[in-house]
């Protein structure tokens, strides 16, 4: 199970949606083949269960359409109190597991002609918060990312890039 400050309260129109399949990572993915949705988790803190999951979700369910990047917590310490464990995971989760499932699933989605990948940074890019130096890191560096495959993939798959101001979660209050 992933843990709860890896993932959030997430509404979507399903029907509404004009997609084969949608894959939230660790938190649910929508595909014909099941009907309606199937929860699948994966702890995106682990890197080589990050990738074990974008392969083995393209050999049982296919390509998706649209691969959201929303994993995200906080962390907050002063940087000369940071634990070092924290600081990798931080990475990981933030920064690290996003490009490893856009690595796999961004050629297959070009190949295909189609897709979408939508990776949600945070305004923090451009108005840091203190005590988050990782968090800022993290989310900056998945923004610039974001910006250099929409260079190298200009037909598909579209990146979307979007910065989300605050809003209100166990997160912030």
């Amino acid at each position: 199970m992933v843990p709860k400050e890896l993932v959030g309260p997430y509404a979507f129109d399903l029907p509404k949606l004009d997609t084969k399949s949608f894959l939230l990572p660790g938190v649910l993915s929508w595909t014909p083949r099941s009907n309606g949705i199937t929860q699948l988790s994966v702890d995106l803190s682990d890197g080589t269960a990050t990738q074990s999951f974008a392969r083995e979700f393209i050999e049982q369910y296919g390509i998706p359409d649209i691969l959201v990047n929303n994993a995200g917590y906080g962390a907050f310490f002063e940087w000369g109190e940071f634990p070092e464990q924290e600081i990798n995971r931080q990475i990981q989760v933030l920064f690290s597991s996003p490009i490893q499932l856009c690595r796999v699933f961004a050629p297959a989605m070009s190949k295909k002609g189609r897709g979408l990948i939508l990776n949600l940074s945070s305004l923090a890019t451009l108005y840091p918060l203190p005590y988050m130096p990782l968090y800022n890191a993290g989310k900056s560096a998945l923004s610039s990312f974001t910006e250099s495959m929409l260079l190298e993939y200009p037909n598909y798959p579209k990146f979307i890039d979007f910065r989300m101001g605050d809003v209100r979660t166990d997160f912030n209050l």
